[in-house]
């Protein structure tokens, strides 16, 4: 039982496109998502951007944003995907969904973590999770994420400490020196003798 991540493709539009939709009707993503979904996953794969309204100079104005899409596949079979948009060295993890039969199997986590993980040099890593999406929440908290922003939607932003290597290595360097000292006990005991 394996996950494995990858570029979403072509062949992913109608399955994501469904995803999208049914979140929207749900009410874990907002209600134009639903309209709008196969347009946006084409225009991503298309185009490796998405044109949105954001606010903009006190106004709501249309920008075009990077964009790309990741899918995470359990035993060689689309299972999650993550649509992510970048702006001003940000990543934002703005869509998210996982087929039913796939839940409680991780690749969500797996592509929340795929994302930290290749994007060390962002100034930020967030998301925005209506109440409603308490799996989504729970999932991004169990990978470093805090709420930053409360409301309908939460924001959650990845908390950055020290990271594993570097405090892997202040270890070892804690290790190499006891060895050192115990090194050099060793061999004075020896020449005493």
């Amino acid at each position: 039982m394996a996950i494995s991540i990858r570029n979403a493709n072509s062949t992913d539009l109608s399955w994501i496109t469904s995803l999208l939709r049914e979140g929207s009707d749900q009410g874990h993503f907002a209600p134009t998502v639903n309209q709008q979904a196969s347009h946006i996953v084409t225009y991503i794969l298309n185009n490796g951007k998405i044109q949105m309204m954001k606010v903009r100079d006190g106004g709501l104005r249309p920008v075009t944003i990077p964009a790309y899409i990741k899918v995470a596949e359990f035993d060689g079979k689309p299972a999650s995907f993550l649509l992510c948009l970048v702006e001003s060295n940000e990543i934002e993890l703005h869509l998210a969904g996982t087929i039913k039969s796939q839940r409680n199997k991780n690749c969500f986590r797996r592509l929340v973590a795929n994302e930290v993980h290749n994007n060390p040099g962002a100034s930020r890593i967030y998301a925005r999770c209506y109440e409603k999406s308490t799996y989504a929440k729970a999932a991004f908290e169990k990978e470093g994420f805090e709420v930053t922003k409360d409301g309908d939607p939460n924001e959650l932003t990845f908390r950055r400490s020290i990271s594993p290597p570097a405090a892997a290595k202040k270890s070892h360097e804690r290790h190499q020196l006891i060895s050192i000292k115990t090194l050099r006990n060793w061999i004075e005991n020896i020449f005493r003798r």
